[in-house]
């Protein structure tokens, strides 16, 4: 609002806490890297002044602001910046990364007017060093009432000067930390010590990528959808970042975005290896008679186009882009209120060169297929086999990599198998008041015999 009407903007340090000192060395206090960082985000274009009202020699005050200036906008500076002065409010150091550790190295000689970590005991230490994810938008006093990195510290003794013990402090972070993130150490407030506050930022690199991530499919795969379709997989080349897969993700009917067609949750979806997320539509809008879908809409339409659109944007778990937009248009059919019936499947037993090939009378859903699926002996002892469901979803290979022995065998399956609209083993996800009621199977398994000559 103010750029219109400005001729220049004065910068000097703040204390956005204290009285004392209203006019300090740029850079010194807590709150300037905030001020700086949002003038940046407003593109004003310039010109500045900084403010030297002190009784100091003008030149070193001038020579203190550019160096805070230069510290805030690249995190470098000049030894000499970092001598200590009485309305500094943080102190300098080197922060390094050493083998997914973080240490604070090279303590300073002990000094009667400067931080000192040799004059803190170990528990002093520890219990006052914290690590946080950098924002910039929250001034750093204000960091210790956000939650830190979770992680281990320890204090490792390095000399003994005097009475007086030296050593670094290490921190293994719980879970590792995000390339491409910007960290920031906080040791805030030694009781022994007269300073305030230490602060230092480290980035974590990015890895260089072997190969872009991609989408490499979308299932179910089928070019039409039942209306009342209530899942969907997407697959990915490498390890995802996650919780973005609403920011990412677009639905379309007809050209029109659907609004908030996803079911919220806390916590997505995601398998043990970060490649698929599983996608799940809002029920209240995909059942019949409830209010949600009356008042906003069904997601599926019955006889329009609809597409699937991710964005290329999406980062990886490595912080890099998607190698290109993915997208999957399909056309919507009519609702499948259909339970599943094991008893139509074909079944065509193992030969020497091919496996048991299981045929369902309708798509299925291709992850719990492949999982709740399976076969055994005359015993009863479950086989070890691995199962491929069809590239259409509409039956499951068993036993790629094994032979059969001649013998006797059941297909189990799990009653929890659904297809794509939640239909399961003989029961329905929702059963029309005009239709018949469907017997549901007693038990959470049923079996199909098949013999290996």
């Amino acid at each position: 609002l103010m750029q219109p009407h400005l001729y220049c903007v004065n910068l000097n340090g703040m204390d956005p806490e204290g009285e004392k000192y209203k006019i300090g060395i740029l850079g010194s206090y807590e709150g300037d890297a905030f001020n700086l960082a949002t003038i940046a985000r407003s593109k004003y274009p310039g010109p500045f002044g900084i403010l030297g009202h002190t009784n100091d020699n003008a030149e070193d005050r001038l020579h203190d602001n550019l160096q805070g200036l230069i510290f805030n906008t690249s995190g470098t500076a000049s030894e000499e910046w970092f001598a200590y002065r009485p309305d500094f409010r943080t102190a300098g150091g080197r922060i390094r990364l050493i083998n997914g550790s973080l240490e604070a190295v090279n303590i300073p000689t002990p000094k009667s007017n400067g931080l000192d970590f040799a004059k803190a005991t170990q528990k002093e230490l520890i219990d006052h060093f914290r690590v946080f994810v950098d924002r910039p938008e929250v001034f750093h006093s204000k960091l210790f009432e956000t939650a830190p990195l979770m992680g281990e510290w320890k204090f490792v003794p390095l000399k003994m000067e005097g009475r007086m013990q030296q050593g670094k402090v290490v921190f293994t972070p719980r879970f590792p930390l995000e390339p491409g993130l910007t960290y920031r150490v906080i040791l805030k407030g030694i009781p022994s010590q007269t300073v305030a506050g230490y602060y230092a930022t480290f980035t974590i690199p990015k890895p260089t990528p072997d190969k872009p991530t991609a989408v490499e499919a979308v299932f179910p795969t089928s070019a039409k959808l039942p209306e009342n379709a209530l899942r969907m997989y997407v697959h990915f080349s490498s390890p995802m970042k996650q919780g973005l897969g609403q920011k990412h993700i677009r639905l379309t009917c007809d050209g029109k975005v659907v609004v908030e067609p996803y079911l919220h949750i806390e916590q997505e979806l995601w398998s043990a290896d970060g490649k698929r997320l599983t996608i799940l539509f809002d029920p209240a809008r995909v059942k019949r008679g409830l209010k949600p879908r009356e008042e906003a809409g069904p997601i599926l339409v019955e006889g329009k186009k609809h597409t699937l659109t991710i964005d290329a944007a999406w980062p990886d778990a490595n912080g890099f882009p998607l190698k290109e937009k993915f997208t999957y248009s399909f056309e919507v059919g009519p609702p499948d209120d259909q339970p599943i019936d094991p008893a139509k499947w074909t079944i065509a037993p193992p030969t020497e060169k091919t496996p048991l090939m299981v045929t369902f009378e309708k798509p299925l859903d291709k992850a719990l297929s492949e999982r709740l699926i399976w076969v055994v002996d005359a015993s009863g002892k479950r086989l070890d086999l691995y199962s491929l469901a069809f590239p259409d979803q509409t039956g499951v290979a068993i036993g790629l990599l094994n032979k059969f022995k001649p013998g006797k065998y059941k297909l189990v399956i799990d009653t929890r198998l659904e297809d794509v609209c939640g239909n399961r083993v003989g029961e329905a996800f929702e059963v029309d008041e005009f239709k018949p009621v469907t017997q549901v199977v007693i038990g959470k398994t049923v079996e199909r015999e098949f013999e290996v000559k």
